[in-house]
């Protein structure tokens, strides 16, 4: 692309101003084919009038226009995010278009504004016509008014609509007593969309009316905002508009800092909507809904405790989810497809997660059901960091090593309900969670971790405790997952090139499905993985380890048991300045003794199934000049009794 703009002071107040811009976008630059639609151009140009003092006030006047033709190419948005509502249009394909705009504000004070504007873009087969005005004043010991109002007209020839869409909102205000005001507001949309051929009136089409009554007050420290709404609703019926629903709702809103150490916001919305007998017989329902958002931050002058709390709940309507799985290729695939009944049927039970990048071809789906229910949802997170010895005085010795110890934990909660006791989702009654009768969706997550040595270098140990329990509803099936995982990773610098580390993990993995036995398992397991790791040289590092695993599945009537031993050796290396390399192999040797399930199976092997089988991989990147990269991986594995597996990627990239 290339650009030319460039302005011209007429005066102090006046300036016009323009850009000229050619694209040449190839979508094959490989190919000579379709070369005759690669370029193309687009310009803005226009003139501003600037604060120019009048009897009545500063006046700013705008009038622009913009033009793009139909190939021409953006780097990056150019359109506001609210374009498709402005002009009323709802397609996005690509074509000339030109934009032309006139916009005037006035000014009388500096808390008094007035703006009108007019536009109108055409596009091929599209046209649309717009006007809006503005008005706002905050005059001291006088009401404060504000209003806002725009019109938009279109025309799409391709989707056969036309369309009128008027929408106005105001509000209006004064304070009484310090920092205390009352006000009223309103908001009002009529949109009708028509089809040109025939002039019947489109589902899309709609309007509404909402008014009612608010108070906010304000001190430094304090925000209350308090408001209660009627809303009526007109929907298309008998290709006309009518009444549909009459709603009303109550806000509150709440800021609250008393000091540099703690703030929280809140927000509560209840809201009842209630429809006509001729939409309900339509399918539609009355409801009742309550939202609720909470975001509470916290910290202590001594750096002893800092954290955050989010608490947020709402009330929706959701379909339940049936999984399935497409093939994509290795592009994007991160499951592989494993025939276990080997009757050639691709099932939903027989997917699993890749082992070795680039290995899946099949990615996982939810899609959602046609049925929807009414559902609560809420989600919490409660983080906290805590030192507990910070404030000691202590820099050396054992004071100063209790000074460094930092308790890190995380605690997340995440519940879609159909249930009738509401009361019990928003005051987090966690024993009615995750319920097979009433949850649709459901997790808690629970992460603690204790770091003894945060601030050395040459060694440190962390332990630490990890909890997650899940529940998910789907069209297929019920599947409830439950996983405790306890670590303790310690590790010693012994020489500036040379670290030394060790992991322990003693964890459970439970899997129960209500109808696919297939991927039910509870698991027990230990391992155990030190090794070293090595700076050879300043373009070489080395990594060497070994793991011992020790598995146990006790759903079975006969527990299946399994030990896998790894011995892993990793390399990184620069060279020359141009090439990124990494190396891994990795010996595994799995025995199992008994039979589990299919996905128990999976988890207790770690995926490569039993028997000794090699995991390797290697990476590399090429950096031919700095415009142009090439990228390579390559893996693969053994199985046992079946053919090896291997993966290649090559990736040329290149700057124009």
């Amino acid at each position: 692309m290339v650009a030319i703009n460039g302005s011209f002071d007429v005066s102090r107040n006046v300036e016009f101003y323009g850009e000229w811009a050619a694209s040449g976008y190839d979508q094959n630059r490989f190919s000579g084919l379709g070369d005759n639609d690669n370029n193309d151009f687009s310009y803005i140009s226009g003139f501003k009038i600037k604060e120019w003092n009048t009897g009545i006030g500063k006046v700013n006047a705008s009038i622009s226009r913009r033009y793009s033709g139909r190939n021409f190419e953006f780097f990056e948005r150019t359109r506001d995010v609210e374009f498709d509502r402005k002009w009323n249009t709802g397609r996005d394909s690509q074509s000339e278009e030109s934009i032309n705009e006139a916009e005037v504000s006035i000014l009388p004070s500096q808390n008094t504004s007035i703006l009108a504007e007019y536009g109108f873009v055409d596009r091929v087969d599209y046209k649309g016509y717009r006007q809006g005005f503005s008005f706002s004043s905050d005059e001291p010991n006088l009401f404060s008014i504000s209003y806002k109002q725009d019109w938009v007209n279109s025309s799409d020839d391709i989707l056969a609509e036309k369309g009128d869409w008027f929408r106005q909102r105001g509000n209006i205000g004064k304070e009484i007593i310090s920092g205390l005001t009352p006000y009223f507001g309103f908001e009002h949309e009529n949109r009708t969309q028509r089809n040109s051929a025939t002039d019947s009136l489109l589902n899309s089409s709609f309007s509404f009316f909402e008014l009612g009554p608010g108070f906010r007050f304000t001190k430094p420290s304090l925000d209350i905002d308090a408001s209660i709404y009627i809303r009526s609703e007109d929907g298309v019926l008998d290709n006309s508009l009518q009444h549909e629903a009459t709603a009303i709702e109550q806000r509150l809103k709440l800021d609250y800092r008393p000091s540099q150490f703690i703030s929280t916001r809140n927000e509560v919305s209840v809201r009842s909507k209630s429809f006509t007998n001729e939409f309900e017989l339509q399918g539609s329902t009355n409801r009742r809904g309550l939202l609720i958002r909470s975001v509470t931050s916290y910290e202590t002058p001594s750096e002893f405790l800092n954290g955050q709390l989010q608490y947020e709940a709402n009330t929706e309507r959701r379909a339940l989810l049936q999984e399935t799985y497409f093939e994509v290729g290795p592009e994007l695939g991160q499951f592989v497809w494993i025939d276990d009944n080997r009757d050639g049927v691709q099932q939903v039970d027989e997917f699993f997660p890749e082992l070795s990048v680039n290995e899946g071809t099949f990615i996982k789906q939810f899609l959602p059901s046609d049925e929807l229910f009414p559902v609560i949802d809420l989600k919490v997170r409660f983080r906290n960091e805590i030192s507990p010895f910070k404030s000691l005085d202590f820099e050396e010795g054992f004071g100063g090593f209790l000074k460094g110890i930092q308790i890190r934990s995380r605690f997340d909660v995440a519940e879609n309900s159909t249930t009738e006791e509401l009361r019990d989702v928003y005051l987090l009654n966690l024993n009615t969670f995750r319920n097979d009768s009433t949850t649709v969706q459901g997790r808690l997550f629970w992460e603690k971790e204790l770091d003894l040595f945060p601030d050395r270098q040459k060694f440190d140990v962390l332990l630490g405790y990890n909890e997650n329990k899940t529940l998910n509803q789907r069209s297929s099936e019920s599947l409830k997952q439950n996983s405790d995982l306890f670590y303790l990773n310690g590790s010693l610098r012994i020489t500036n090139r040379t670290r030394l580390y060790t992991e322990f993990i003693s964890s459970s993995n439970a899997s129960l499905s209500n109808r696919l036995t297939s991927r039910n398992f509870d698991i027990k397991s230990f391992s155990f993985n030190p090794g070293i790791e090595t700076v050879i040289n300043r373009s070489w590092q080395t990594d060497m380890s070994v793991s011992y695993a020790s598995k146990e599945d006790q759903f079975p009537g006969e527990p299946v048991t399994a030990q896998i031993l790894k011995f892993t050796n990793s390399h990184r290396a620069f060279l020359w300045k141009r090439i990124q390399a990494n190396a891994r192999i990795e010996l595994r040797n799995a025995k199992v003794e008994g039979s589990s399930s299919s996905l128990g199976n999976y988890e207790l092997t770690e995926g490569t199934g039993t028997g000794t089988n090699l995991v390797w991989s290697v990476t590399g990147t090429y950096r031919v000049s700095d415009l142009i990269r090439l990228s390579f991986n390559y893996d693969g594995r053994t199985v046992e009794d079946r053919p090896d597996i291997h993966t290649t990627k090559l990736v040329i990239s290149a700057v124009f």
